[in-house]
Formats: structure tokens, sequence, C-alpha cells
């Protein structure tokens, strides 16, 4: 820089030639010019602008055309927010202090987005008053971007930690990747059998502007290469990522993230490198939770022959007892029917009404576990029938289609449990309904009612509510409630399911 400063004609600038400059002026340039540090000198009323190579960095592609011009031509679009700044220093002599502050600059052929941490100090000339500015900058991208993607991956591993699912952890990681204000938008997309689907997507909601979709086509294309691709849209203005991962050598499934990242961010290393660390905690977090299902499904079959083993304990000590004491009196009766017909009538009433104990606990164990109209028609016929026999005033919506027998017996079992509770505490004239959705191989079911509510935070869970929780969580499922005071409550179970 000391170079291109001699070689330059200066009589044609506001300076005048180099050999009349003052001599705080001249001080001050040998200063910026023989330190390490990013400095630069605005002088006279122009704010004319000299600067040292370290320098060269921040100003990017406007050097060296900027040196010697004037500052406002310079800072073109950055001089809103500064250029009251620097006029200030040069009017009182007072400097000025900004940290980590943001400003978007043109360079290396784009407008990017950079962190400078800077202060603007006054040089005083011979007369005692402020002729020019110091500018000392540190830039501190690197260290704003580091922090910023640290929260990103801190939330992104929190909100992922204890989800039971692999679609439960796209949804919450698609959330947390939209923190990052470089991050404009995710998506997660599940390539199986040549079928590209997408399992969860989400958006900045400040990201205003149209933003075009990659095709599924690149989507094929990335997982057929097996790398990392980019792809370009909104006019390729926008840099778009594509990450195929693997979660299970055992699953022919293979998961896509896409992100689509901010125009003003330079692709280096860096960038790559924080993308991978993303892809591998989502990565991580999904084969977390596909063991998790591995170990539910083992439990669950253990814990329906345990279940097939109580009925069986149950039909054996209650109903076989009826039944053989049923068959003793039958054979009294067969022997005593001609002899003594008072004794053999009697006999007859006791035969009849051990037969109708023996059935109403046959069908006190089978409704107990499954209801007829539950096991033909499915879960939300049976639920639906179950208020009306109460005539209770619910409104039932949705639909689940089937799923193995015994979650829908937990879930009906949980539902009715709720309605209960809702009727119970809600109080007189509120209402009461139940919404049914499925997705995939997850059912939801939410129980609301306009009732009194209560602080949901503070209150001690009842037996009921707890009954609620075993018997979803026995099958790996949620139980969750919420409720304001005065406005109502609601219940809202997952459940992952099988279809049949």
């Amino acid at each position: 820089m000391a170079r291109l400063i001699v070689e330059r004609d200066w009589s044609r600038t506001p300076l005048g030639p180099i050999e009349d400059w003052s001599e705080p002026l001249v001080r001050a340039l040998e200063l910026i010019l023989h330190s390490e540090f990013q400095l630069a000198v605005y002088w006279g009323p122009e704010l004319i602008l000299l600067y040292n190579d370290a320098e060269r960095v921040p100003l990017g592609d406007a050097h060296p055309a900027a040196l010697g011009q004037p500052a406002r031509v310079v800072l073109g679009e950055i001089w809103d927010d500064v250029g009251l700044l620097l006029e200030g220093v040069l009017a009182t002599g007072r400097p000025t202090w900004s940290e980590d502050a943001p400003l978007t600059r043109r360079r290396w052929g784009m407008s990017e987005e950079a962190f400078y941490t800077w202060s603007y100090s006054p040089i005083f000339g011979e007369g005692g008053m402020p002729e020019g500015v110091l500018l000392v900058t540190t830039e501190t991208t690197r260290r704003v971007l580091g922090e910023r993607r640290l929260q990103t991956l801190y939330a992104l591993a929190s909100k992922t930690a204890n989800q039971r699912s692999a679609e439960e952890v796209w949804e919450e990681s698609v959330d947390a990747l939209v923190e990052d204000p470089d991050i404009f938008a995710a998506e997660l997309h599940v390539v199986a059998g040549g079928a590209v689907n997408c399992a969860a997507a989400a958006a900045r909601p400040d990201r205003s502007e149209p933003l075009q979709r990659v095709s599924r086509l690149s989507i094929g294309e990335a997982v057929l290469a097996g790398e990392t691709m980019i792809k370009r849209v909104d006019g390729r203005d926008v840099p778009a990522l594509l990450m195929p991962f693997t979660v299970s050598a055992l699953s022919p499934a293979v998961p896509v993230l896409v992100l689509y990242l901010s125009p003003r961010r330079r692709l280096e290393r860096g960038e790559f490198a924080y993308t991978e660390l993303l892809v591998g905690q989502i990565a991580a977090a999904a084969s977390s939770a596909a063991a998790f299902e591995q170990e539910r499904d083992r439990l669950r079959q253990e814990a329906a022959g345990q279940e097939r083993k109580r009925i069986e304990r149950d039909l054996h000590d209650s109903i076989q007892r009826q039944l053989v004491g049923a068959r003793l009196v039958t054979e009294l009766t067969r022997g005593v029917t001609s002899d003594d017909p008072v004794r053999a009538d009697r006999l007859l009433g006791q035969l009849s009404a051990q037969l109708l104990t023996a059935s109403a606990e046959l069908r006190q164990i089978i409704a107990g576990k499954y209801p007829s109209l539950l096991r033909t028609q499915g879960l939300v016929a049976a639920v639906r029938a179950s208020t009306e026999r109460a005539r209770l005033a619910v409104t039932v919506e949705g639909d689940v289609g089937r799923f193995e027998p015994a979650a829908e017996g937990e879930l009906y079992h949980a539902v009715i449990e709720a309605i209960q509770n809702a009727f119970k505490h809600a109080g007189a004239g509120c209402r009461v309904g139940v919404r049914f959705r499925r997705r995939g191989d997850r059912v939801a079911a939410l129980v609301y009612d306009s009732g009194v509510g209560f602080d949901a935070g503070s209150a001690a869970r009842g037996d009921g509510m707890r009954n609620m929780e075993e018997r979803l969580q026995a099958l790996g499922g949620t139980c969750r409630v919420r409720s304001t005071p005065g406005r109502g409550t609601s219940v809202r179970f997952h459940l992952p399911v099988r279809g049949r």
C-alpha cells in the first residue's frame, strides 16, 4: 500500500500534492502503514480514504479503486449505517465504538454480510481541531458465525434427543435448523423405492420473498451420487445444499437434508464442515429413535404375551370355577329329576344363576380389554358409540383406520378416560370434543373441552391422569395435558402404530 500511495498523483484529489500534506496527516499515515492491524484514515471534509495492507481484506472488490475516494463513495451501500458516525467524530472530536455490528458489503463478486468491531477516533490537525478520523477495525465474522452455529447445533441436539420415531426427528430437526438466520428453509426428504417423499419442511418466518424448491429429480441425483450437491434456486441467487445420509445400513430408505442458505454467505470450507455436523446430529438422533422403536416392539410383544397369560389366568380362576360348579349341579339334577321335582327345580335355578354369572364375568374380561365394536369397526366408531350409549354430548371427528388390537384398545381406554374426566371437572354447559388424526405410523387423538380449566403447572396428577399415561407409555406413546384457567383443557395422545 505504501508504494501505491507514493506513486499516486494526489494533486487531482482534495488532499492535494503529497509533499503539501500536513504533519498530522503524514504521522497518521505512517502509523497505519507500519501496523498489521486493519487501519484506515479518513481525511478532510470529504473524508478521503487512505488505508494499509490489512484493510484491503474487508474492502474486497473495492480495492484499489477505494484509495483516495470520499467515504460516501467507498461506503456506498453502508453509508446510511456509518456515515453519521464518521461525520459526528469529525464534527465533535468524540470517538465511537461498535461491536459485532453486521454490515453488508460488495466483495468477492457478491454482496456479503460480515461482522465488525470498530472504532472511529478523531485525528487533530495543527490548529487543534479534528481534521480526520482514524478507523481501527477487527472483522469478527468467524466468531459471530461460530457462536451462532453452536446455538443451532445445541437447539438441534436438544429438540431431537428424546424423539421416539424418525418422523419426529425429521420434524424437530427442520424447526431447529431455521433458527439459524443463514438457513432460509430446511427440508427432509426420504427416498425409497424410487419415490421421493417430503417428510418435513420449515422456513424462516422473516423470509417473505418466494423461494423456489429443488426438484425431486435433483434429490434423486444426490442419492445416486452419494455425496453433497449444490443447486441454485430463485434465479440462482439462493444456494441449496442437498445432503444424503444413512440412518441404518439395514434400511433401503435414504434421507436427504436440503438446506436453502443465505446468498450473503460464501460457501467456504467452514460452511461444509458446519452442515456435516448438522447432518451427523440428525442421523444420530434418527438412529437412536430407530433403536428405541425396535426395543419398543420387543417390549410390546413381551407385554402382549404377559397380557395373554393374565387373561388365561382370569378365565381359569373365574370362568372355569363357575363352569365346574354348573357341571356338578347338572349331574345332581339328572339324578333327582323324577324322584324330587322340587329339589330339581331348585338345582336348575342354581345352574341358571351360575351360567349367568360365568357369562357376565366373561363379558367383563373381554370388554375390559377390547370392546366388541372396537374389534369390528375400529377406534373412532367405538368411541362414538360409547359416548352415545352414555348419552354424553361429545363431538367426534376424524378417522385413523385400523391398527393392531393392543394399540387400539389402549388408546380407546385412554380417550374414554379423558372424556369422563372432562365431564367430571369441566363444569356444566361445556363443550367436549375428540379429534383423531393419523400420519403414517403415528396416530394422534385430542380430547378437548371449553370448561373452567386449571393451572396445569401446579395441579397434582390424579389417578386418571396416571392411568392414561401408563397405558400409552407401555406402547411407546405419550400423553400431554394443557390447560389454562377459564380457557378449557386439552389432552393430546400420540401413539406409534402398525396398520392391519
